[in-house]
């Protein structure tokens, strides 16, 4: 098989996902760190009211799909949590969208740094490189 051809061999059997099923996940783990954060003081406490309000409007904006208002919440979300994978994984998803394949790929592939082995994550990384001429690599990723 050349190019093009190598795409149709993914096959992601009885297999759905939602780009944004990690909304769950990332809303336990700010109650988690509102939690801490009430431990910590009154500056810690704005920063996590901040992140939970960027993620909510990214929320909003992914309700509306209005990708670039989600992904500019993400980004700035992760300013204020950087090592929260999730965030990546979602600002990822929204950049797909807009159909920014390679930054949506550093989305991803950072997201994998902060979390490795993250099934979810390696196929929506893989299906970001279905969009561009590395189907080889999408395989790689997902055997």
């Amino acid at each position: 098989m050349h190019g093009s051809d190598d795409c149709r061999c993914i096959r992601l059997q009885n297999k759905t996902w939602d780009p944004f099923a990690s909304a769950r996940s990332l809303l336990i783990a700010i109650i988690f760190f509102l939690a801490w954060s009430d431990t910590q003081g009154q500056g810690s406490q704005a920063s996590a009211n901040n992140l939970l309000k960027l993620t909510q409007q990214a929320q909003a904006a992914i309700a509306s799909q209005h990708w670039g208002a989600a992904a500019a919440s993400y980004e700035q979300a992760i300013r204020l949590a950087p090592n929260n994978a999730s965030l990546r994984v979602d600002l990822g998803a929204a950049l797909a969208r807009l159909g920014r394949l390679p930054e949506a790929i550093a989305a991803y592939r950072e997201a994998l740094r902060i979390a490795p082995r993250n099934m979810r994550t390696e196929i929506d990384l893989a299906q970001a490189f279905r969009g561009l001429p590395h189907c080889v690599e999408a395989k790689r990723i997902l055997e």
